[in-house]
């Protein structure tokens, strides 16, 4: 089945689409107020990066993943969002100590793992629709 970009639009418009969408371009918002862990005068790299991945983590799923079990959709999500908290945790340590390599990785990381997590329940949503 060729997908497009009005299946994209549709799957974004899922209210988990919708969630995964805020958590892909929230750390944008990271340049203008200090939201995620990052190192000193490179806020607005590890902001960028962040989103730039995160939105390739919501395409990626949207290409790759056809679920319609909610189980099969929960469990994978559960993980990321486990996964995405430690990030921020080992984040937060590690900008305590100046590590700029280690901050920016978890940081990224952490919205990698939001956004795949919510776009897994997006695409439960969306291919169960089909």
């Amino acid at each position: 089945m060729q997908t497009t970009l009005k299946d994209f639009v549709e799957f974004i418009q899922t209210t988990w689409g919708i969630l995964a969408s805020i958590t892909a371009f929230f750390p944008l918002f990271g340049s203008l107020i200090p939201i995620m862990p990052a190192p000193e005068g490179k806020r607005l790299q590890t902001s960028t990066m962040a989103t730039i991945c995160s939105g390739f983590v919501l395409y990626l799923v949207f290409l790759t993943i056809r679920v319609e079990d909610p189980v099969l959709a929960a469990i994978p999500s559960l993980i990321l969002v486990f996964f995405a908290i430690f990030c921020f945790i080992k984040a937060m340590e590690a900008a305590d100590y100046y590590e700029d390599a280690r901050t920016m990785l978890f940081s990224i990381l952490t919205f990698m793992s939001l956004t795949g997590a919510f776009s897994i329940l997006a695409a439960l949503d969306f291919w169960r629709g089909r």
